[in-house]
């Protein structure tokens, strides 16, 4: 299997003092990318080891290494998923920062910064070049912005919704095209600030389920949290807000079905509310999962309450759905929290993996993965589903084959895989 070469052998400070460079920060940062990927950098070795020819296929692969400062995250190309991903043979792209794919692009977004950087995948060696850099700074995005959402070559988006700012840019020229100003969210009973973390695209939808932020301010009960979704319109440049008050709030992040429809994960019990373990003496069920169409609207006659068939405290995920069957991960009554907003718990890893049936009710064991402390759904390439898998020393990205059946296919100690995007 070729790996990505990142070869660092002439720093960009010598190069400057060299050459007195006047420029703005973002060609200053392009440059300094250029030398840390481009130095000395000559192929030969890949192309001849690949007969010159190009490579089938090209998978992104971005993980993150714990270290005592934080995170540190990477991002790498491959001819095949690597059975573990190698910092030294991939980019580093320091604190805070993700990847996406789109087309035979990669991009990269550094929240600290505010940039966006496009990357190109050549051919043959698969090495990346930072091609450009577009900057977020000064049009409201914010830096806990996750990344862009990408509809085509031409139209991409970043968000700001606490502050009513849509950001509209074309990932091809890397320009900022538009920024529009929509509503804010706003809802009765709820409080601000959210967060936008994880953003599905529907056809010409961005799906965004909106999670709690402030852990001060947010959901004591009895003031429901209820689900809130934000759908973004591509062709209007639009943003309308849902709202359903049938469950106590949800995660940041759906399950997802095989038909394209979302799945809210319910979250009473998450760090960001004041009670975990404790029943609630009112109709309104902690455990419910709603049903949210391609079109981003809640689907009226779809209620499942889990507290009807799961003894749970704690709901860690709905992982995936297929017809009436869903696989649930969570902790049942024997487990309680001392501090309601330490997050440790979610490092803990627990035996209750079951699949719940919609239809019927009935709940059967499933054991098609070992124990994680976390296993969330990441994305559908070429009808193949990857879901990345949190261990508590360590990360894994599985591959869905039925409902039964999931394959580790890579697996990394003392950091995460975050997300995957093959680029042809």
């Amino acid at each position: 299997m070729k790996l990505l070469k990142s070869k660092y052998c002439t720093s960009f400070s010598k190069l400057s003092s060299k050459r007195k460079i006047k420029s703005s920060p973002t060609l200053v940062i392009l440059l300094g990318l250029l030398v840390l990927t481009s130095c000395e950098n000559d192929d030969s070795d890949d192309a001849s080891a690949n007969n010159g020819e190009e490579a089938e296929q090209a998978w992104m692969l971005s993980f993150s290494e714990n270290t005592p400062q934080g995170n540190v995250y990477y991002m790498g190309v491959y001819d095949e998923i690597p059975d573990s991903p190698d910092k030294n043979t991939a980019i580093e792209l320091g604190f805070n920062a993700t990847s996406v794919t789109f087309g035979d692009n990669v991009y990269t977004w550094n929240s600290n910064a505010m940039t966006m950087t496009k990357w190109s995948v050549d051919k043959v060696t698969l090495s990346l070049t930072p091609q450009d850099i577009l900057s977020f700074a000064s049009v409201g995005v914010n830096d806990i912005s996750p990344t862009a959402s990408i509809i085509s070559n031409i139209k991409a988006y970043m968000s700001n919704l606490a502050e009513g700012i849509l950001v509209e840019f074309n990932p091809e020229k890397m320009e900022i095209v538009e920024v529009h100003q929509v509503e804010p969210y706003d809802f009765p009973g709820l409080y601000l600030p959210f967060l936008e973390w994880r953003k599905y695209i529907s056809g010409n939808k961005i799906i965004i389920p909106l999670g709690y932020y402030n852990p001060d301010e947010c959901c004591n009960w009895p003031n429901p949290g209820g689900a809130a979704i934000a759908v973004i319109d591509t062709d209007l440049n639009t943003v309308t807000y849902k709202k359903d008050n049938r469950l106590m709030a949800q995660l940041e992040e759906f399950g997802v079905d095989d038909e394209g429809d979302f799945y809210t994960i319910p979250a009473t019990a998450n760090p960001f509310f004041n009670e975990f373990s404790t029943a609630i003496s009112d109709p309104l069920p902690q455990h419910t999962i709603l049903k949210v169409n391609s079109d981003g609207e809640f689907v009226d006659d779809f209620t499942f309450d889990l507290d009807n068939v799961l003894l749970a405290s704690v709901i860690k995920s709905v992982i995936f759905i297929s017809g009436n069957e869903a696989i649930v991960q969570y902790a049942d009554t024997s487990y309680s929290i001392e501090q309601p907003y330490d997050w440790a718990y979610w490092g803990e890893e627990y035996d209750n993996l079951k699949v719940v049936n919609f239809e019927t009710g009935a709940v059967r064991d499933w054991n098609a993965l070992p124990n994680y402390a976390f296993v969330g759904y990441n994305a559908n390439i070429n009808g193949e589903f990857y879901f990345r898998a949190n261990r508590s020393d360590g990360g894994d990205l599985v591959r869905l084959n039925s409902l039964d059946d999931f394959t580790i296919v890579s697996r990394l100690d003392n950091g995460l895989i975050w997300g995957i995007g093959k680029l042809w």
